[in-house]
């Protein structure tokens, strides 16, 4: 597989201190003596790696990142991934070539063949959807729209899974797992 540049960010468990933020800018561990991966530090929220690292899959550069992370300062770890997979139907249209209405239409069973991929959210009476899910729809419908990758939107679940580690019962989320038909050494 071609080796590819991936530009991402992810969401640290907590701010950086500054003893943590001169051992990451004296480190010598390549990602980080490189600037492939640099820090936000700062404000209310927690610290983001902010990456552009060259790998075979996104998911293989998260992983070099979290590893080279892990190696500098132990106790920091992603907990989540940002990307841009919740819009709004008006977003959507941006990314498409449908109307706001028509997208509205389709959500609504009335226009198409049903279907439409529910909201994953609604906050405010504004629903926000999935766009990988309405890629997926659009595309069953004959709209040439450009697959989109699962990649981060998996690795952004798994990093909020593994964040809850130590929070949840092991036995009943093994078991939640196999009721739904996954084998627990897979997980």
């Amino acid at each position: 597989m071609a080796m590819t540049r991936w530009d991402f960010t992810l969401i640290l468990n907590r701010q950086i201190t500054p003893a943590e933020a001169d051992a990451l800018d004296t480190s010598s561990v390549p990602l980080f003596a490189t600037g492939a991966v640099s820090y936000t530090t700062g404000g209310p929220d927690t610290s983001e790696l902010c990456c552009d690292i060259e790998a075979d899959s996104i998911i293989t550069a998260v992983i070099h990142a979290t590893q080279a992370l892990r190696r500098i300062v132990p106790a920091l770890r992603p907990v989540a991934a940002r990307h841009d997979d919740t819009v709004t139907l008006g977003e959507a249209a941006l990314r498409c070539t449908r109307s706001r209405q028509n997208l509205v239409q389709l959500s609504k069973g009335q226009r198409g063949p049903g279907g439409f991929p529910p909201p994953v959210t609604a906050t405010g009476g504004t629903a926000l959807y999935s766009w990988a899910q309405i890629a997926d729809y659009l595309r069953s419908l004959g709209d040439d729209i450009p697959a989109v990758s699962w990649d981060l939107a998996t690795v952004d679940l798994a990093l909020r899974l593994a964040a809850t580690h130590g929070k949840v019962d092991h036995t009943e989320i093994g078991e939640l797992m196999q009721s739904l038909g996954h084998h627990p050494d897979a997980v």
